[in-house]
Protein backbone atom coordinates (compact mmCIF):
# COMPACT_ATOMS: atom_id res chain seq x y z
CA UNK A 1 0.00 0.00 0.00
CA UNK A 2 1.01 3.52 -1.17
CA UNK A 3 1.33 6.10 2.40
CA UNK A 4 3.30 8.76 0.65
CA UNK A 5 1.57 11.62 0.59
CA UNK A 6 0.61 13.57 -1.93
CA UNK A 7 2.11 17.07 -3.17
CA UNK A 8 5.74 15.34 -2.14
CA UNK A 9 8.35 17.02 -3.91
CA UNK A 10 9.53 14.08 -6.17
CA UNK A 11 8.55 10.21 -6.57
CA UNK A 12 10.43 7.40 -7.65
CA UNK A 13 9.92 7.14 -11.87
CA UNK A 14 10.70 4.41 -14.43
CA UNK A 15 14.13 3.42 -14.56
CA UNK A 16 14.96 5.38 -11.98
CA UNK A 17 14.40 8.67 -12.27
CA UNK A 18 12.75 11.14 -10.13
CA UNK A 19 9.36 12.65 -11.64
CA UNK A 20 8.73 16.41 -10.08
CA UNK A 21 5.45 16.57 -8.43
CA UNK A 22 3.26 19.37 -10.62
CA UNK A 23 1.01 19.32 -7.93
CA UNK A 24 3.29 20.49 -5.26
CA UNK A 25 5.17 22.68 -7.89
CA UNK A 26 1.72 24.68 -8.19
CA UNK A 27 0.71 24.44 -4.35
CA UNK A 28 4.62 26.48 -4.07
CA UNK A 29 3.91 28.52 -6.88
CA UNK A 30 -0.02 29.11 -4.95
CA UNK A 31 2.09 29.76 -1.94
CA UNK A 32 4.85 32.25 -3.21
CA UNK A 33 2.65 34.23 -5.47
CA UNK A 34 -0.06 35.18 -2.51
CA UNK A 35 2.78 36.17 -0.31
CA UNK A 36 3.11 39.21 -3.21
CA UNK A 37 1.74 41.59 -4.33
CA UNK A 38 -0.43 41.08 -7.40
CA UNK A 39 0.14 44.94 -9.57
CA UNK A 40 4.38 44.55 -10.25
CA UNK A 41 5.00 47.02 -7.40
CA UNK A 42 8.56 46.52 -5.40
CA UNK A 43 10.29 47.59 -2.39
CA UNK A 44 12.95 49.98 -1.86
CA UNK A 45 15.20 47.58 -3.14
CA UNK A 46 13.43 47.12 -6.49
CA UNK A 47 12.49 43.42 -5.48
CA UNK A 48 8.88 42.42 -5.69
CA UNK A 49 6.71 43.48 -2.67
CA UNK A 50 5.80 40.91 0.35
CA UNK A 51 2.31 42.07 0.90
CA UNK A 52 2.54 41.64 5.38
CA UNK A 53 5.76 44.13 5.20
CA UNK A 54 4.51 46.93 3.10
CA UNK A 55 2.46 49.30 1.75
CA UNK A 56 -1.60 49.18 3.32
CA UNK A 57 -3.00 51.55 5.28
CA UNK A 58 0.05 51.67 7.23
CA UNK A 59 1.92 53.39 4.84
CA UNK A 60 -1.19 55.64 3.31
CA UNK A 61 -1.63 57.01 6.97
CA UNK A 62 2.21 58.57 6.66
CA UNK A 63 1.74 60.10 3.14
CA UNK A 64 -1.89 61.56 4.55
CA UNK A 65 -0.37 63.02 7.65
CA UNK A 66 2.23 64.29 5.09
CA UNK A 67 -0.30 65.64 3.04
CA UNK A 68 -1.47 67.38 5.83
CA UNK A 69 1.65 68.99 7.15
CA UNK A 70 2.46 69.79 3.48
CA UNK A 71 -0.58 71.70 2.83
CA UNK A 72 -0.95 73.81 6.08
CA UNK A 73 2.76 74.72 5.21
CA UNK A 74 1.93 75.75 1.90
CA UNK A 75 -1.71 77.39 2.41
CA UNK A 76 0.02 79.31 5.20
CA UNK A 77 1.38 81.36 2.58
CA UNK A 78 -1.23 80.81 -0.19
CA UNK A 79 -3.92 82.02 2.27
CA UNK A 80 -2.98 85.61 2.98
CA UNK A 81 -0.80 86.11 0.10
CA UNK A 82 -2.73 88.77 -1.56
CA UNK A 83 -2.56 90.75 1.72
CA UNK A 84 0.86 90.72 2.53
CA UNK A 85 1.61 92.16 -1.05
CA UNK A 86 -0.87 94.80 -0.40
CA UNK A 87 0.18 95.66 3.49
CA UNK A 88 3.83 94.97 2.90
CA UNK A 89 4.28 95.29 -0.99
CA UNK A 90 2.12 98.13 -1.10
CA UNK A 91 0.49 96.23 -3.87
CA UNK A 92 -3.20 97.32 -5.19
CA UNK A 93 -6.19 95.24 -5.34
CA UNK A 94 -5.75 94.48 -8.97
CA UNK A 95 -1.93 93.79 -8.97
CA UNK A 96 -2.22 91.82 -5.61
CA UNK A 97 -4.84 89.61 -7.22
CA UNK A 98 -2.70 88.92 -10.25
CA UNK A 99 0.49 88.17 -8.12
CA UNK A 100 -1.62 85.91 -6.50
CA UNK A 101 -3.28 84.07 -9.66
CA UNK A 102 0.33 84.22 -11.65
CA UNK A 103 2.30 82.33 -8.54
CA UNK A 104 -1.14 79.66 -8.06
CA UNK A 105 -0.48 79.16 -11.72
CA UNK A 106 2.81 78.62 -11.35
CA UNK A 107 2.54 76.32 -8.62
CA UNK A 108 0.28 73.83 -10.14
CA UNK A 109 2.09 74.46 -14.05
CA UNK A 110 5.06 72.76 -11.66
CA UNK A 111 2.86 69.85 -10.97
CA UNK A 112 3.05 68.68 -14.65
CA UNK A 113 6.68 68.72 -14.59
CA UNK A 114 6.66 66.78 -11.17
CA UNK A 115 4.39 64.18 -12.56
CA UNK A 116 6.15 64.14 -15.54
CA UNK A 117 9.77 63.16 -14.25
CA UNK A 118 7.46 61.27 -11.51
CA UNK A 119 6.66 58.68 -14.50
CA UNK A 120 9.36 59.05 -16.43
CA UNK A 121 12.96 59.09 -14.50
CA UNK A 122 12.38 59.57 -10.70
CA UNK A 123 10.09 57.45 -9.73
CA UNK A 124 7.09 58.87 -7.24
CA UNK A 125 8.97 58.34 -3.88
CA UNK A 126 12.51 59.95 -5.30
CA UNK A 127 10.46 62.99 -6.60
CA UNK A 128 8.23 63.24 -3.07
CA UNK A 129 11.88 63.33 -1.06
CA UNK A 130 13.59 66.09 -3.71
CA UNK A 131 10.85 68.50 -4.43
CA UNK A 132 9.40 68.65 -1.01
CA UNK A 133 12.94 69.45 0.48
CA UNK A 134 13.12 72.40 -2.49
CA UNK A 135 9.15 73.13 -0.52
CA UNK A 136 11.24 73.14 2.92
CA UNK A 137 14.21 75.46 1.89
CA UNK A 138 11.47 77.86 0.06
CA UNK A 139 9.50 78.16 3.34
CA UNK A 140 13.15 78.85 4.90
CA UNK A 141 14.23 81.55 2.58
CA UNK A 142 10.91 82.62 3.13
CA UNK A 143 10.75 83.92 6.95
CA UNK A 144 13.97 84.61 6.65
CA UNK A 145 13.68 87.58 3.52
CA UNK A 146 10.46 88.64 5.41
CA UNK A 147 12.34 89.83 8.39
CA UNK A 148 14.44 92.53 5.62
CA UNK A 149 10.54 93.99 4.29
CA UNK A 150 9.01 94.85 7.66
CA UNK A 151 10.33 97.91 7.90
CA UNK A 152 9.64 99.66 9.60
CA UNK A 153 8.85 97.65 12.66
CA UNK A 154 5.09 96.62 13.25
CA UNK A 155 3.96 97.51 9.73
CA UNK A 156 2.56 95.12 8.21
CA UNK A 157 -0.96 94.81 9.18
CA UNK A 158 -3.90 96.68 7.78
CA UNK A 159 -3.75 100.19 7.86
CA UNK A 160 -0.08 100.29 8.37
CA UNK A 161 1.56 100.12 4.93
CA UNK A 162 5.68 99.00 5.20
CA UNK A 163 8.45 101.40 3.30
CA UNK A 164 9.27 101.01 -0.23
CA UNK A 165 11.66 98.05 -0.75
CA UNK A 166 14.65 98.11 -2.75
CA UNK A 167 15.05 95.19 -5.99
CA UNK A 168 17.31 92.78 -4.09
CA UNK A 169 14.70 92.20 -1.46
CA UNK A 170 11.54 92.23 -3.46
CA UNK A 171 14.04 89.00 -5.57
CA UNK A 172 14.81 87.70 -2.74
CA UNK A 173 10.85 87.14 -1.80
CA UNK A 174 9.95 86.17 -5.18
CA UNK A 175 12.85 83.96 -5.51
CA UNK A 176 11.61 82.21 -2.35
CA UNK A 177 8.07 82.02 -2.82
CA UNK A 178 8.04 80.41 -6.45
CA UNK A 179 10.53 78.04 -4.84
CA UNK A 180 7.52 77.25 -2.80
CA UNK A 181 5.56 76.71 -5.49
CA UNK A 182 8.37 74.78 -7.21
CA UNK A 183 8.02 72.42 -4.01
CA UNK A 184 4.53 71.79 -3.73
CA UNK A 185 3.24 72.02 -6.89
CA UNK A 186 6.01 69.64 -8.27
CA UNK A 187 5.50 66.99 -5.23
CA UNK A 188 1.70 67.01 -4.88
CA UNK A 189 0.57 64.44 -7.98
CA UNK A 190 3.56 62.55 -6.85
CA UNK A 191 2.24 61.71 -3.69
CA UNK A 192 -1.38 61.65 -4.53
CA UNK A 193 -0.17 58.62 -6.90
CA UNK A 194 2.12 57.31 -4.50
CA UNK A 195 -0.38 57.18 -1.47
CA UNK A 196 -2.58 55.07 -4.39
CA UNK A 197 0.37 52.95 -5.05
CA UNK A 198 0.43 51.38 -1.34
CA UNK A 199 -3.03 49.46 -2.32
CA UNK A 200 -2.84 46.02 -4.52
CA UNK A 201 -5.68 46.85 -7.35
CA UNK A 202 -5.49 43.11 -7.76
CA UNK A 203 -6.00 42.23 -4.48
CA UNK A 204 -10.10 42.33 -3.77
CA UNK A 205 -9.83 43.74 -0.15
CA UNK A 206 -7.12 46.05 -1.29
CA UNK A 207 -8.55 47.63 -4.16
CA UNK A 208 -11.81 49.03 -2.13
CA UNK A 209 -9.16 50.83 -0.01
CA UNK A 210 -7.34 52.39 -3.08
CA UNK A 211 -10.57 53.56 -4.37
CA UNK A 212 -11.54 55.63 -0.97
CA UNK A 213 -7.98 56.89 -0.46
CA UNK A 214 -8.20 59.53 -2.49
CA UNK A 215 -11.52 60.68 -0.40
CA UNK A 216 -9.10 60.85 2.52
CA UNK A 217 -6.37 62.33 0.63
CA UNK A 218 -8.82 65.17 0.25
CA UNK A 219 -9.78 65.35 3.98
CA UNK A 220 -6.23 65.60 4.68
CA UNK A 221 -5.74 68.53 2.28
CA UNK A 222 -8.90 70.01 3.90
CA UNK A 223 -7.12 69.63 7.53
CA UNK A 224 -4.35 71.39 6.50
CA UNK A 225 -6.05 74.15 4.84
CA UNK A 226 -8.23 74.45 7.95
CA UNK A 227 -5.79 74.66 10.30
CA UNK A 228 -3.48 77.79 8.06
CA UNK A 229 -6.95 79.87 7.44
CA UNK A 230 -7.26 80.12 10.85
CA UNK A 231 -4.42 79.82 13.20
CA UNK A 232 -1.95 81.06 10.82
CA UNK A 233 -4.14 83.41 9.54
CA UNK A 234 -4.73 84.79 12.83
CA UNK A 235 -1.42 85.39 13.26
CA UNK A 236 -0.64 87.02 10.14
CA UNK A 237 -3.37 89.26 9.79
CA UNK A 238 -2.31 90.60 13.31
CA UNK A 239 1.09 91.24 11.69
CA UNK A 240 3.57 88.32 13.14
CA UNK A 241 4.37 87.40 9.39
CA UNK A 242 7.75 86.03 10.60
CA UNK A 243 6.39 84.04 13.00
CA UNK A 244 3.60 82.86 10.70
CA UNK A 245 5.82 82.10 7.71
CA UNK A 246 8.22 80.21 10.25
CA UNK A 247 5.62 78.19 11.64
CA UNK A 248 4.85 76.43 7.97
CA UNK A 249 8.61 75.93 7.71
CA UNK A 250 8.40 73.63 10.89
CA UNK A 251 5.67 71.62 9.53
CA UNK A 252 7.45 71.46 6.72
CA UNK A 253 10.42 69.96 8.40
CA UNK A 254 8.01 67.65 10.36
CA UNK A 255 6.38 66.19 7.28
CA UNK A 256 9.75 65.35 5.87
CA UNK A 257 10.56 63.47 8.77
CA UNK A 258 7.26 61.41 8.63
CA UNK A 259 7.70 61.33 4.45
CA UNK A 260 11.19 59.69 5.52
CA UNK A 261 10.18 57.11 8.72
CA UNK A 262 8.15 54.91 6.17
CA UNK A 263 11.11 54.50 3.48
CA UNK A 264 11.74 50.67 4.12
CA UNK A 265 7.82 49.89 3.74
CA UNK A 266 6.98 51.86 0.73
CA UNK A 267 6.01 50.14 -2.40
CA UNK A 268 6.93 51.46 -5.45
CA UNK A 269 6.68 51.64 -9.46
CA UNK A 270 9.46 51.48 -11.42
CA UNK A 271 9.52 54.77 -13.75
CA UNK A 272 8.53 53.85 -17.26
CA UNK A 273 10.47 55.88 -19.60
CA UNK A 274 10.10 59.36 -21.25
CA UNK A 275 6.37 59.84 -22.53
CA UNK A 276 7.30 62.18 -24.88
CA UNK A 277 9.05 60.24 -27.21
CA UNK A 278 6.72 56.94 -27.12
CA UNK A 279 3.90 59.88 -28.35
CA UNK A 280 6.25 60.97 -30.87
CA UNK A 281 6.87 57.64 -32.50
CA UNK A 282 2.83 56.97 -32.64
CA UNK A 283 2.76 60.29 -34.58
CA UNK A 284 5.78 60.33 -36.60
CA UNK A 285 4.77 56.27 -37.60
CA UNK A 286 1.26 56.97 -37.92
CA UNK A 287 2.47 60.01 -40.74
CA UNK A 288 5.15 57.42 -42.32
CA UNK A 289 2.05 54.72 -43.19
CA UNK A 290 -0.10 57.18 -44.23
CA UNK A 291 -1.37 55.82 -47.23
CA UNK A 292 -1.44 52.45 -45.82
CA UNK A 293 -5.42 50.81 -45.72
CA UNK A 294 -6.64 50.62 -42.16
CA UNK A 295 -8.03 47.71 -41.01
CA UNK A 296 -11.67 47.49 -39.94
CA UNK A 297 -11.44 46.51 -36.65
CA UNK A 298 -7.51 47.02 -35.51
CA UNK A 299 -7.65 42.99 -36.62
CA UNK A 300 -3.30 42.49 -37.41
CA UNK A 301 -2.43 45.56 -35.77
CA UNK A 302 1.21 45.08 -34.19
CA UNK A 303 1.62 44.23 -30.56
CA UNK A 304 3.96 42.86 -27.65
CA UNK A 305 3.72 39.16 -27.37
CA UNK A 306 1.69 37.82 -23.98
CA UNK A 307 4.58 38.27 -20.97
CA UNK A 308 7.18 39.83 -23.16
CA UNK A 309 6.84 43.07 -21.92
CA UNK A 310 9.58 43.93 -19.25
CA UNK A 311 8.29 46.06 -17.26
CA UNK A 312 4.88 45.96 -14.61
CA UNK A 313 2.44 47.78 -17.58
CA UNK A 314 -0.39 46.13 -18.21
CA UNK A 315 -1.38 45.80 -22.60
CA UNK A 316 -3.91 48.36 -23.76
CA UNK A 317 -6.64 46.36 -25.89
CA UNK A 318 -7.37 48.15 -29.25
CA UNK A 319 -10.26 51.09 -29.36
CA UNK A 320 -12.34 52.38 -32.01
CA UNK A 321 -12.24 56.28 -32.60
CA UNK A 322 -8.75 58.27 -33.77
CA UNK A 323 -8.46 55.83 -36.27
CA UNK A 324 -5.49 57.39 -38.07
CA UNK A 325 -3.24 56.47 -35.58
CA UNK A 326 -3.60 53.04 -36.01
CA UNK A 327 -1.58 53.31 -38.69
CA UNK A 328 1.57 53.76 -36.74
CA UNK A 329 0.74 49.87 -35.11
CA UNK A 330 0.30 48.55 -39.42
CA UNK A 331 2.82 45.55 -39.62
CA UNK A 332 4.01 46.86 -43.43
CA UNK A 333 6.19 44.60 -45.87
CA UNK A 334 9.42 46.41 -44.66
CA UNK A 335 8.66 45.09 -41.03
CA UNK A 336 7.31 41.83 -41.91
CA UNK A 337 11.03 41.04 -43.07
CA UNK A 338 12.46 42.31 -39.83
CA UNK A 339 9.78 40.23 -37.56
CA UNK A 340 10.96 36.65 -37.68
CA UNK A 341 14.88 37.96 -37.26
CA UNK A 342 14.89 37.65 -33.16
CA UNK A 343 18.05 39.31 -33.10
CA UNK A 344 16.85 42.63 -34.58
CA UNK A 345 14.71 44.73 -32.89
CA UNK A 346 11.59 47.28 -34.32
CA UNK A 347 12.48 50.40 -35.26
CA UNK A 348 9.70 52.25 -32.72
CA UNK A 349 9.61 55.21 -35.24
CA UNK A 350 8.26 52.53 -38.12
CA UNK A 351 6.50 50.46 -36.16
CA UNK A 352 4.67 51.18 -32.45
CA UNK A 353 2.66 48.45 -30.32
CA UNK A 354 -1.01 48.86 -30.16
CA UNK A 355 -0.71 49.83 -26.24
CA UNK A 356 1.80 52.43 -27.80
CA UNK A 357 -0.99 53.99 -29.72
CA UNK A 358 -3.58 53.94 -27.40
CA UNK A 359 -1.59 55.64 -24.81
CA UNK A 360 -1.75 58.84 -27.12
CA UNK A 361 -5.44 58.22 -27.79
CA UNK A 362 -6.18 58.18 -24.48
CA UNK A 363 -4.60 61.35 -23.75
CA UNK A 364 -6.25 62.49 -26.88
CA UNK A 365 -9.38 62.11 -24.93
CA UNK A 366 -8.68 63.39 -22.01
CA UNK A 367 -7.58 66.99 -23.38
CA UNK A 368 -11.14 68.35 -24.54
CA UNK A 369 -12.37 67.68 -20.79
CA UNK A 370 -9.01 68.98 -19.17
CA UNK A 371 -10.18 72.14 -21.67
CA UNK A 372 -13.40 72.40 -19.66
CA UNK A 373 -12.03 71.65 -16.30
CA UNK A 374 -9.45 74.83 -16.80
CA UNK A 375 -12.68 77.10 -17.08
CA UNK A 376 -14.38 75.82 -13.85
CA UNK A 377 -10.95 76.82 -11.79
CA UNK A 378 -11.33 80.07 -13.25
CA UNK A 379 -14.07 80.98 -10.41
CA UNK A 380 -12.45 78.75 -7.54
CA UNK A 381 -9.05 80.89 -8.18
CA UNK A 382 -11.27 84.09 -8.20
CA UNK A 383 -12.58 83.10 -4.88
CA UNK A 384 -9.12 82.27 -3.17
CA UNK A 385 -7.67 85.68 -4.40
CA UNK A 386 -10.24 88.19 -3.80
CA UNK A 387 -11.74 86.64 -0.81
CA UNK A 388 -9.61 85.49 2.79
CA UNK A 389 -12.50 82.91 4.04
CA UNK A 390 -13.56 80.75 0.98
CA UNK A 391 -16.94 77.94 0.32
CA UNK A 392 -16.05 74.27 -0.25
CA UNK A 393 -18.25 74.20 -3.35
CA UNK A 394 -15.27 72.65 -5.26
CA UNK A 395 -15.19 69.81 -2.71
CA UNK A 396 -18.05 67.78 -4.70
CA UNK A 397 -15.33 67.81 -8.23
CA UNK A 398 -11.92 67.38 -6.87
CA UNK A 399 -12.23 64.07 -5.23
CA UNK A 400 -13.60 62.90 -8.53
CA UNK A 401 -11.52 64.71 -10.95
CA UNK A 402 -8.58 63.13 -9.04
CA UNK A 403 -10.12 59.77 -9.27
CA UNK A 404 -11.16 59.81 -12.75
CA UNK A 405 -7.44 61.32 -14.36
CA UNK A 406 -5.54 58.57 -12.53
CA UNK A 407 -7.96 56.11 -13.39
CA UNK A 408 -8.00 57.08 -17.16
CA UNK A 409 -4.24 57.09 -17.85
CA UNK A 410 -2.37 53.90 -18.65
CA UNK A 411 -0.20 52.36 -15.95
CA UNK A 412 3.26 54.05 -15.83
CA UNK A 413 1.86 57.74 -16.52
CA UNK A 414 -0.56 57.73 -13.37
CA UNK A 415 1.36 60.52 -12.09
CA UNK A 416 1.36 62.52 -15.37
CA UNK A 417 -2.24 62.17 -15.42
CA UNK A 418 -2.89 63.14 -11.97
CA UNK A 419 -0.46 66.57 -12.99
CA UNK A 420 -2.64 67.25 -15.70
CA UNK A 421 -5.71 67.26 -13.48
CA UNK A 422 -4.08 69.49 -11.13
CA UNK A 423 -2.44 71.78 -14.05
CA UNK A 424 -5.73 72.56 -14.88
CA UNK A 425 -5.89 74.83 -12.49
CA UNK A 426 -2.54 76.49 -13.43
CA UNK A 427 -4.35 77.85 -16.51
CA UNK A 428 -7.58 78.69 -14.82
CA UNK A 429 -5.04 81.17 -12.66
CA UNK A 430 -3.69 82.25 -15.72
CA UNK A 431 -7.39 82.47 -17.58
CA UNK A 432 -8.48 84.34 -13.99
CA UNK A 433 -5.16 86.60 -14.20
CA UNK A 434 -6.38 87.37 -17.66
CA UNK A 435 -10.04 88.11 -17.39
CA UNK A 436 -9.38 90.52 -14.43
CA UNK A 437 -7.10 92.40 -15.94
CA UNK A 438 -9.23 92.81 -19.11
CA UNK A 439 -12.23 93.94 -16.70
CA UNK A 440 -10.48 96.68 -15.02
CA UNK A 441 -8.85 97.82 -18.44
CA UNK A 442 -12.20 98.21 -19.61
CA UNK A 443 -14.18 98.93 -16.87
CA UNK A 444 -11.80 101.81 -15.64
CA UNK A 445 -12.53 104.19 -18.84
CA UNK A 446 -13.97 107.47 -18.75
CA UNK A 447 -12.28 108.76 -14.91
CA UNK A 448 -15.03 105.63 -14.06
CA UNK A 449 -13.79 103.61 -10.80
CA UNK A 450 -14.46 100.39 -12.58
CA UNK A 451 -15.43 96.44 -11.42
CA UNK A 452 -12.96 96.25 -8.98
CA UNK A 453 -11.33 99.04 -7.89
CA UNK A 454 -8.78 99.59 -5.08
CA UNK A 455 -11.71 100.52 -2.55
CA UNK A 456 -14.20 97.48 -3.22
CA UNK A 457 -17.07 100.23 -1.76
CA UNK A 458 -17.31 101.90 -5.01
CA UNK A 459 -16.87 98.85 -7.26
CA UNK A 460 -19.47 96.84 -8.55
CA UNK A 461 -18.50 93.02 -8.16
CA UNK A 462 -21.93 91.49 -8.21
CA UNK A 463 -21.20 92.29 -11.89
CA UNK A 464 -18.04 90.86 -11.84
CA UNK A 465 -19.29 87.50 -10.73
CA UNK A 466 -22.09 87.35 -12.77
CA UNK A 467 -19.61 87.66 -16.12
CA UNK A 468 -17.91 84.66 -14.64
CA UNK A 469 -21.18 82.58 -13.67
CA UNK A 470 -21.84 83.22 -17.55
CA UNK A 471 -18.81 81.97 -18.01
CA UNK A 472 -19.30 79.07 -16.17
CA UNK A 473 -22.56 77.97 -17.94
CA UNK A 474 -21.05 78.43 -21.19
CA UNK A 475 -18.50 76.47 -19.89
CA UNK A 476 -20.63 73.29 -18.59
CA UNK A 477 -22.58 73.22 -21.36
CA UNK A 478 -19.60 71.94 -23.09
CA UNK A 479 -18.64 69.67 -20.61
CA UNK A 480 -21.52 68.14 -21.27
CA UNK A 481 -21.28 67.90 -24.74
CA UNK A 482 -17.91 66.69 -24.22
CA UNK A 483 -18.56 64.00 -21.70
CA UNK A 484 -21.22 62.42 -23.83
CA UNK A 485 -18.58 61.63 -26.27
CA UNK A 486 -15.89 60.36 -23.86
CA UNK A 487 -14.63 56.92 -25.03
CA UNK A 488 -12.69 54.95 -21.54
CA UNK A 489 -9.43 53.06 -21.98
CA UNK A 490 -9.51 49.19 -22.08
CA UNK A 491 -6.57 47.60 -20.10
CA UNK A 492 -5.52 43.87 -19.78
CA UNK A 493 -6.45 42.34 -16.60
CA UNK A 494 -3.04 41.06 -14.73
CA UNK A 495 -4.77 37.90 -13.99
CA UNK A 496 -4.66 36.89 -17.88
CA UNK A 497 -0.59 37.79 -18.50
CA UNK A 498 -0.20 35.63 -15.21
CA UNK A 499 -2.08 32.64 -16.38
CA UNK A 500 -0.42 33.31 -19.95
CA UNK A 501 3.35 33.06 -18.78
CA UNK A 502 2.15 30.09 -16.39
CA UNK A 503 1.23 28.08 -18.91
CA UNK A 504 3.74 29.01 -20.99
CA UNK A 505 6.17 27.25 -18.60
CA UNK A 506 4.54 24.63 -18.36
CA UNK A 507 4.14 23.73 -22.11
Amino acid sequence: MDTEPKGTPSSEGCNGFKVFDIDHFNDEEERITSLLTRDGSVDIHGQPAIKARSGGWRCAMLLLVNEMLVTLAFTGVEVNLVLFSKSVLRQTNAEASNTFSRWMGTAYFFSLIGAFLSDSYLGRYLTCIIFQAVLLIGLVALSLSTHLLLKPQGCGIIGFSCEPHTPIQLAMFYISIYLIALGNGASEPALATFGADQFDEEDPTEVRSKTSFYSYFYVSLNLGSLVAETFLVYIETMGDWVLGFWICAGSAVFSFLILLSGTLRYRNFKPSGNPLSRFAQVIMASIRKRKLQLPTKGEGLYDIQEGDDSNTMRRMHHTGGLRFLDRAAIISAEDMSLLPHTDQTQNPWKLCTVTQVEEVKCFLRLLPLWLCIIFSSVVYIQMLSLFIEQGISEAFVVVAQMEFFASQTPDGLKSLGMGLSMSSSALGSYVASFVLTAVVKITESHGKPGWVPANLNDGHLDRFFFLSACLTAINLVLYVVMAKRYKGMVLEKREETSKVEISSISE
